[in-house]
């Protein structure tokens, strides 16, 4: 909390704020003191949830809704239909024939180093989705499939909906605890679903980057609909808090809070 009496003006503007970007503490230590305005209505509505590409909707319409991916009996079709993203340099060292020494239609050469995290590069590296020991139902019973999950500094409800409403799905990306990505990671792993024409879920909202960029394309979002978001719902879904957390049982949180995120209205 700033000292008023030392306190120098000085102006910052944030664009955009989602609902859970500022809770009590904030309203007690700035909003309170005038350090920051409320933030207002921008106009603008938005909503996180599940999302598709259309050609994936279209191949398959029971993957648009939790009813076609609940349950033991989707569990071995999620984990074939969803494959793990493939790295650049995982592709050249451990999938490429030649090392990527030569252009094999996926790869055109072996990345630089600070490429080799990359899970597309245009006109480079087109991206490669494969089965790992997750996927494979035959060694264990509790294999997966793959969605995409956000990085640690959102709040996320994937974790929840997968474990309250037995949908066999799971992210595998570098965030500890979450598995989450980072949203670079979220846009080349979109890039690369479209390039190669591979299954892909991930959690987004739909005024992202990419929700905007393949609009109107085979590759734009389709919605992924969960139970509807009751107040009910909403009032027992986890915090930032809980998603980071050690605890297993916190990480879940209550059955009664495994449902569809409500639209919010943006504010800035």
């Amino acid at each position: 909390q700033q000292d008023q009496e030392k306190y120098i003006s000085c102006a910052h503007v944030s664009p955009e704020v989602w609902h859970e970007n500022y809770g009590e503490d904030m309203t007690k230590d700035y909003f309170s003191t005038g350090l920051i305005d409320q933030p207002y209505y921008l106009g603008v509505s938005s909503q996180e949830g599940l999302y598709i590409p259309k050609f994936v909707a279209k191949g398959d319409s029971t993957l648009d809704s939790y009813f076609g991916l609940q349950y033991e009996d989707n569990r071995k079709k999620l984990a074939e239909d969803f494959l793990r993203p493939m790295k650049w340099v995982d592709y050249c060292t451990k999938v490429s024939a030649n090392n990527c020494t030569r252009d094999d239609g996926i790869a055109k050469n072996y990345p630089e180093e600070g490429n080799y995290n990359k899970f597309f590069v245009q006109d480079l590296y087109i991206g490669h989705c494969y089965a790992t020991l997750e996927n494979d139902c035959d060694s264990s019973p509790q294999c997966t499939g793959h969605v995409v999950d956000c990085p640690n500094i959102y709040n996320s409800n994937v974790v929840p909906l997968m474990y309250h409403l037995n949908i066999s799905l799971a992210s595998s990306g570098g965030h500890d605890i979450t598995n989450g990505y980072d949203h670079t990671q979220m846009l080349e792993i979109w890039d690369a679903a479209n390039a190669t024409k591979s299954n892909v879920m991930m959690l987004d909202w739909d005024l992202d980057i990419f929700f905007l960029k393949y609009l109107g394309t085979d590759a734009e979002s389709t919605k992924v609909y969960m139970p509807p978001a009751t107040q009910e719902c909403l009032d027992n879904k986890i915090n930032l808090g809980d998603r980071l957390s050690q605890n297993f049982t916190e990480r879940v949180g209550n059955k009664l809070g495994a449902c569809d995120d409500k639209i919010d209205n943006l504010k800035n």
